[in-house]
């Protein structure tokens, strides 16, 4: 596969750069692997999709590979977690066969914590 990732969160979408023909993709440091999001509900779910890239007849086919949504609202602040995820079709159904596995790193900053619960 030419696995990337898309991230959406709240209004923003990003894509990672594509790893080319692999069925066991890693995002090196050199790659775009890392964005930044400003939180404006702190209930907001953080989506992941992992796509294989795909131009047919230079018309964007990419087929969905699978997806994940990451709930961050038991996340402490300034704390970084590595967290791994089966992959599914939905975001909704997490049962049943997986389409693979993705490893995120994410970390919460808040410029006020109490800016946040009110």
């Amino acid at each position: 596969t030419d696995a990337f990732a898309t991230v959406v969160f709240e209004d923003s979408v990003v894509n990672s750069e594509v790893i080319n023909k692999s069925l066991s993709p890693r995002f090196m440091p050199w790659t775009q692997r890392a964005f930044v999001f400003n939180i404006e509900h702190p209930s907001s779910e953080v989506f992941v999709a992992i796509s294989d890239f795909d131009l047919e007849n230079s018309v964007v086919a990419h087929d969905p590979i699978g997806r994940v949504a990451i709930d961050i609202t038991n996340l402490k602040a300034n704390t970084s977690y590595l967290l791994n995820y089966d992959l599914y079709k939905s975001t909704v159904v997490t049962r049943g066969q997986n389409e693979g596995k993705v490893t995120v790193r994410i970390r919460i900053e808040w410029n006020s914590e109490r800016d946040t619960i009110l």
